[in-house]
Order: C-alpha cells, then sequence, then structure tokens
C-alpha cells in the first residue's frame, strides 16, 4: 500500500513537471511572436499617424518646377516627421513580409492612388492637389476602421 502511494506521488510529479515544461515552452515560443507582431503593429501605426498628419498639413502655395501648387506646409509635415523619429521604433528591422502581414500597406497605397487617379485633371493632365489631399484624408480616416491597431 505504501509503495502504490509513492508511486502515484512520483507518478503526479513527473505529470506537474511535464505540464510545466509544455507551459514553460509554449511561453518561451509564443511570446516572442506575440511582442514582434505588437511592436510591428506599433510601427504600422505611428507610420499612419505621421502620414495622416502630413496630408492633414494646411495647403500652401509653393512653387516647385515653375510651377505654383497648393501643397502640405513644409514645418507642418518636418513636424509630423520628427514626431514618427521619436517613436524609437526602429523600422529597418522590420522586413517587407512582416509589415505585409495584412493588408494595411496594399490598402493604403491603392487608396491613395485611387485619390490621385480621381483627382486627375483630364484636361490639364495634372492632379488637383486641393482634391488629392482632401480625399487621401478622408480615405485614411476610412481605412482606421478596418484595423484594430490603429485606434
Amino acid at each position: 500500500m505504501a509503495e502504490l502511494k509513492v508511486k502515484r506521488q512520483t507518478l503526479y510529479i513527473i505529470i506537474a513537471v511535464i505540464i510545466t515544461a509544455v507551459v514553460t515552452s509554449a511561453f518561451f515560443i509564443y511570446y516572442p511572436k506575440y511582442q514582434g507582431n505588437n511592436e510591428i503593429n506599433q510601427y504600422k501605426k505611428a507610420l499612419y499617424d505621421s502620414v495622416l498628419c502630413q496630408y492633414s498639413c494646411p495647403l500652401v502655395d509653393q512653387v516647385v518646377q515653375n510651377t505654383t501648387q497648393k501643397l502640405p506646409e513644409q514645418a507642418c509635415v518636418q513636424a509630423c516627421t520628427e514626431k514618427l523619429r521619436t517613436i524609437n521604433i526602429d523600422g529597418n528591422k522590420f522586413s517587407n513580409s512582416d509589415l505585409q502581414n495584412d493588408n494595411f500597406v496594399k490598402d493604403v497605397e491603392s487608396g491613395i492612388t485611387n485619390c490621385r487617379t480621381e483627382s486627375l485633371n483630364t484636361t490639364t493632365l495634372k492632379v488637383e492637389n486641393e482634391r488629392f489631399f482632401s480625399c487621401s484624408i478622408n480615405f485614411l480616416q476610412s481605412v482606421k476602421d478596418n484595423y484594430s491597431y490603429l485606434n
């Protein structure tokens, strides 16, 4: 009887060690992946905020290639990009596939391209910047609903 009790205790200890080993190994395997995804999403949010900030800057007349155009105010754009630099996330450590783990990048690229197409003046074949930036801001604000990490 005592021998059976010792065997049971030993069995319980072995089961506890196995369960602890499984839980610990799962933690060390999945937690870094979770942290990596979390950091990628933080970086995407920072990029999104910076792009939205830049597109939301007031439009002022600027001369580019001997043509006066309404473009975002340079001081505002610089402030937006500086804010991105201050988050201290090194974007170089993420591969393109890391950043494209969902459709966020593709959605933003296609939305901005659509805005450029929609704001093209078919007579002059030039983009009407006021329409383009307005369309882009509206699009960027709407894309926020599709990605929870942007909120």
